[in-house]
This record gives C-alpha cells, structure tokens and sequence, in this order.
C-alpha cells in the first residue's frame, strides 16, 4: 500500500502511520513577514509619563531636553508634597490656632542611620522661607540629628554600660532615669524649647510669635512639625468639613447597627 492508499483509508488513523507515508509539513513562503506583535499592555500602561497622573510629554527635537524632562518626577500637591501646609493636629479644634496656623512635617531620614536613630531629612522645604531661613532650618536639623544619634546609639560604651548596670539592678537604674540614653533626649528636647524661645524674642510682629517647633514626643519621632500661621494658599478644606473627623461618613444613611432595639421588628410577630 503506497503513500497516498494510506491516507485515504479512513479506518486508519494518524499515528498508525509510518513516517515515511506522512506528507511534509507545510512551510511559509520565504518572503512572508513574520507576524507583527501589538504594544504589551503591562508596559504601555505603566509607562514614566503617566506616573501620578501626570500627562505624556511630547517630543522636542532636542535629545537632551527630552532625556532630562523623562527624568523629572511629577509632583502633586497632595498631603505628601514637603510644603503641603497640615491642619494644626496639636491644638485642640476650638483653639484660635486651629484656623490660623499650620502645620509642615519634615519626615524621617532612613539614610542616614537606618532604624537605629531617629533622623529627619534636611530637605528645605520653601514655604518656610517668611519666618525660617534654609540657614537656620539646616543648622536646627543637624544639631538635632547629632544629638539623636549621640543619645540613642545601640554601640555607645555607655549604652552598653547602662544595658548592663539596668540588667544588675533590675532595671531600676533606667527607672530613676540616669541612663545616657534618658539624658540625651532630655537635652534634645531642650534644644527644641531654647529654638521657640529665640524665635519668640527675635519675633517682630504676630506671626512670627506662632512660628514654632513642636515637641517630638508628641509626634513620637516620626516627624519633625513646624507650627507656622496659615499661608492662604489652598490645601485645607472649609472649616465646617475640618470639624468633622471622618467627613465620608458624615451623612450617610443609617445602618442596621444604628437601628436601635425598640426600632427592630419583633421576631415573634
């Protein structure tokens, strides 16, 4: 039985076939182009210039302006931008200083130390410049830094040796507060009154008595905040809305756990 009698018997099937009796495989012309491959939407969707919703750039003819502009990073004016003016979280909301001042927050550093002292970036932010000069803001934030890393390091011979005289003891040598540790913040905390006092009797007029730093025990070394009167210049919703804490559940509509007892069908019935 020759090659073509086996392909027409239909009882027999592909792969009872010798090799030898099977056709060749069918090969695309030569001069056909392969296939053309759409964009990959992984990529097309989550390219650099879309980033922070921020619209594509279009091309210039110069390479460089254009290599130096896809490098830029957009920045909203949202919460997070360095001179984004805060609501002043640390006075109570009927205090006149609620609506007059502002807060900015300097954040922690990570590069300089790592976790093993708290650090705060010395990036400058702008809106300071009317009450803080970049001079004062950079020197603040070096002497405080300095004194963090000086009071809190795990490999101080001191640090060492209050962990082991708090260990002998029963930890009553840190209770009594005489560790290098306790004494150190102690005087960074200081630091920070005497920078409030200076500025208080250099002020010239009202607004430079608001201007302050506030205490890191109160925001537990996560930020450094800077009480400043408010600048007018957007950010802060109406002071109705900053009454309410949680403004999207306001007014919304009532809620089976709001429903009380003697509202509630009876199951009975």
């Amino acid at each position: 039985m020759d090659a073509t009698k086996h392909l027409d018997d239909p009882t027999l099937s592909r792969d009872s076939l010798p090799l030898a009796s099977l056709p060749p495989p069918s090969l695309p012309p030569k001069d056909t182009p392969p296939p053309s491959r759409g964009p990959n939407p992984l990529f097309t969707s989550h390219s650099p210039t879309h980033t922070h919703g921020a619209k594509p750039s279009t091309a210039s003819n110069d390479p460089e302006q254009d290599a130096g502009a896809s490098h830029t990073p957009s920045l909203l004016w949202t919460d997070r931008h360095p001179c984004y003016p805060h609501p002043n979280q640390h006075v109570p909301l009927t205090s006149p200083l609620y609506s007059t001042t502002r807060i900015i927050r300097i954040p922690r550093d990570w590069m300089l130390v790592g976790d093993l002292a708290p650090t705060f970036s010395n990036t400058y932010p702008e809106i300071l410049s009317p009450w803080v000069s970049e001079q004062d803001f950079r020197t603040l934030v070096q002497k405080l830094n300095d004194g963090l890393i000086k009071a809190v390091d795990p490999w101080s011979i001191r640090n060492w040796l209050d962990a082991f005289l708090g260990l002998a003891t029963g930890w009553i040598w840190e209770d009594l507060g005489l560790t290098s540790a306790r004494k150190g913040i102690r005087q960074v905390e200081q630091m920070l009154e005497d920078w409030n006092v200076q500025r208080r009797k250099a002020g010239s007029d009202g607004d430079d008595e608001l201007v302050r730093v506030i205490g890191l025990r109160k925001t537990a070394y996560m930020t450094l905040d800077f009480q400043i009167p408010d600048p007018k210049i957007g950010g802060i919703s109406s002071s109705a809305e900053q009454l309410v804490s949680r403004p999207e559940t306001a007014h919304r509509p009532p809620i089976a756990e709001d429903v009380t007892a003697s509202e509630r069908p009876d199951r009975g019935s």
